[in-house]
């Protein structure tokens, strides 16, 4: 710890040093008008008062410097990049729309209207700011990231697009929303069409694995949407292939479309054959990209019919998909089809693909030297993408037929694997064959390209040290490893020959029964196999097992003493009862030095039935701060479902409460709106003071 350093006696070189350990927001925030000269390195290296970016930094800089860019005209006036929000952080976008709302209000209705009733105030203020009667109030803005982290209202949601991203100069808006936020659907869309003139890359993800966005041409007629003139970029996650075909013709200029679909695709009704055949598409689109589509069918063909109308123009395409056909086989993709496919387009230069395919008996090594066969043809071998390595394998678990173009290039999709990929097969394999490439060299490119890997066995599965083997990839770091519960077995000689350092993050999945048959030891293989995982997800049925019957076992333990991030899935408590019993284990175990030395963050997720389960949430952050010597975490979350009673849309809590310390400043910030309750409890070190 450095204290009392004078100014005069810092160097540039030894700012440079400091500021190499913080982020901007927190350089800018701890040596912002101490003088002249830091401020001019300030605006030199840290972009003061034109970039700005905190989703990673604390609560008390964020809230510095959200009324700093609105109250003071060098940030206001200047601003042109603005990044807020993130998943371990408190709701930054709430915080922040709150202080757009008091300069509004405070400019253009408190001090010219003198009016009370600051609900209607709002809502009128809204209005002028769609009406574009009231400057954005950063003029300057080209580029908002958002990471939604919680639900927001109407109101908030407008104050964003209305009052932060509608001005002249945006060109980049970015916004991943949290669960169950589609119902701002045509919202968003509106502010699309009928603000953001000059845009030109737009995002508007969600989950994966909920229902995307939507669009209807009906909305698109009653509120006059005309074609955007300028949008050239576009990912997005929608519900059905009917906002695409919407979105499609009302983007003329668009150039890169990346799309998720959730609803399955299939045989169109006749309103969306209609709306294919009547509407016109962009004739400019070069880049296409299809993440995780659900087809089932004759719903290919559909599929077909869209990419067919952009023969002339495509020159790279990506597909990631899942088909099931149950009663035409035929329909299934391969070699062929894909070829087939390809050859119509003029300009194609670029085609990556991740299909599986539902198969209703278990593919034999016949089936899948067919698959395989399809991919050993000179189109493949040496055609327009040149030798364009594919890998198939049989799935038997899920009964799948997998095939992948390497390398891999689809980092959403999960990788779903077994014992069998051990089988799988390579369309170049008599090449590789020659030069005797072990197999964890020859998936290589596969690992290398994928995020997360879920591994699924049988019941009391051997795993061989092939197979282990064939997960190694030295040239890679930070990957995910997703594990159901069924963890198969292994022997010691694997698990002190081969390491598996590239994943970094284990998750263990689904619920799991400790009372029938648990076998830690499965477990501790896996472990002993994964020397660099720093973040545990776990639900807690499992983890309470660890705390009362392995609290001595060696190797769990130092698992846990190399944890920085534990995510815990509470949605096992569903009484008060329940939570009683696991309130003092849990927190006794996970309050330690010793057992987690490195553990930063903690995370409490699915907290069901506040009400009648987490009454005593006072007492878990009560223990948590009185023993708060005990720990290192800087960051716990509890993020809760409410099932019994709701908030109206605009009755939301948003209350932050701090504790000053002789080495540390504590934040709790606490967040009610509708039925989600989220509570952050967030811990800043004092590093360093300045004296001038």
């Amino acid at each position: 710890m450095v204290n009392n350093i004078k100014l005069e006696d810092i160097s540039n070189e030894l700012f440079l040093c400091i500021w190499d350990q913080l982020s901007m927001a927190d350089a800018i925030y701890s040596f912002s008008n101490l003088n002249t000269r830091i401020d001019c390195m300030l605006f030199r290296f840290c972009c003061l008062y034109d970039k700005l970016d905190l989703r990673y930094c604390s609560l008390s800089i964020f809230r510095y410097f959200s009324h700093q860019i609105i109250m003071k005209d060098e940030w206001r006036l200047n601003l042109t990049v603005l990044k807020i929000g993130n998943s371990y952080r408190c709701s930054q976008v709430i915080s922040l729309a709150d202080e757009v709302i008091k300069f509004f209000m405070k400019n253009y209705f408190i001090r010219k209207d003198n009016q009370n009733n600051n609900s209607s105030n709002l809502l009128h203020m809204i209005n002028l700011l769609k009406k574009k009667n009231v400057e954005p109030i950063f003029p300057q803005l080209n580029t908002l990231i958002v990471y939604q982290s919680i639900t927001m209202n109407e109101n908030y949601r407008d104050i964003f697009l209305y009052g932060i991203a509608c001005g002249s100069t945006l060109r980049t808006l970015n916004w991943r929303a949290c669960s169950y936020q589609t119902h701002h659907s045509e919202s968003f869309f509106d502010w699309l069409f009928q603000c953001s003139t000059n845009l030109h890359k737009y995002q508007l993800l969600n989950t994966l694995g909920e229902s995307g966005f939507e669009l209807s041409y009906h909305h698109t007629l009653i509120n006059s949407y005309q074609f955007h003139p300028s949008l050239i970029f576009l990912k997005i996650n929608i519900l059905n292939l009917s906002t695409l075909f919407v979105l499609l013709y009302y983007l003329p200029k668009l150039e890169w479309l990346d799309v998720h679909i959730s609803n399955p695709i299939e045989v169109e009704n006749d309103f969306n054959k209609n709306l294919s055949k009547t509407m016109d598409y962009p004739i400019k689109l070069h880049t296409l990209k299809f993440r995780t589509l659900n087809i089932q069918g004759r719903g290919c063909y559909e599929l077909e019919n869209l990419l067919l109308k952009f023969v002339q123009s495509l020159e790279s395409l990506s597909i990631s998909m899942y088909h099931r056909c149950a009663n035409e086989p035929g329909l299934n993709y391969n070699g062929y089809s894909l070829s087939i496919l390809c050859q119509k387009f003029l300009h194609l230069r670029s085609f990556h693909f991740a299909l599986q395919i539902q198969m209703f008996e278990k593919a034999d090594e016949n089936v899948i030297n067919n698959f395989v066969n399809t991919f050993s043809t000179p189109f493949w071998l040496n055609g327009p993408f040149g030798c364009k390595r594919v890998c198939v394998d049989f799935e038997q678990i899920y009964g799948l037929i997998q095939m992948f173009s390497l390398p891999f290039t689809f980092n959403d999709f999960t990788l779903t694997r077994s014992i069998d990929l051990t089988n799988i097969q390579f369309n170049t394999d008599l090449k590789e064959n020659q030069t005797s490439k072990h197999l964890s060299q020859k998936l290589e490119t596969l690992w290398f390209g994928m995020d997360r890997l879920l591994l699924s066995f049988d019941k009391n599965q051997i795993l061989s040290s092939v197979f282990i083997q064939a997960l190694r990839c030295p040239s890679s770091q930070g990957k995910t490893l997703v594990l159901s519960q069924k963890r198969g077995i292994m022997s010691e000689n694997i698990v002190n020959q081969i390491q598996l350092k590239h994943f970094n993050m284990l998750a263990l999945f689904d619920s799991i029964d400790t009372n029938i048959n648990y076998n830690l030891q499965e477990l501790i293989s896996w472990f002993q196999l994964l020397p660099n995982i720093i973040c545990l997800e776990i639900c807690l049925t499992e983890f309470k097992y660890w705390l009362t019957n392995d609290t001595n076992n060696l190797y769990l333990c130092s698992v846990l003493q190399r944890l920085e991030r534990l995510h815990v899935d509470c949605s096992s408590l569903i009484n008060r009862q329940m939570n009683e019993e696991i309130y003092h284990l849990f927190l006794s175990y996970i309050i330690d030095k010793d057992r987690f030395p490195q553990l930063r963050c903690l995370r409490l997720r699915s907290c069901k039935n506040i009400a009648s389960s987490w009454e005593n949430i006072d007492q878990w952050i009560s223990f948590i701060l009185t023993h708060i010597n005990e720990h290192q975490l800087t960051c716990v979350r509890f993020d809760f479902i409410e099932q019994e009673k709701k908030t109206t849309e605009m009755n939301i809590c948003n209350q932050i409460m701090r504790i000053v310390q002789l080495s540390s400043i504590i934040d709790i910030h606490q967040f009610v709106h509708d039925n989600h309750i989220a509570l952050w409890i967030e811990r800043r070190y004092k590093y360093f003071s300045l004296t001038k």
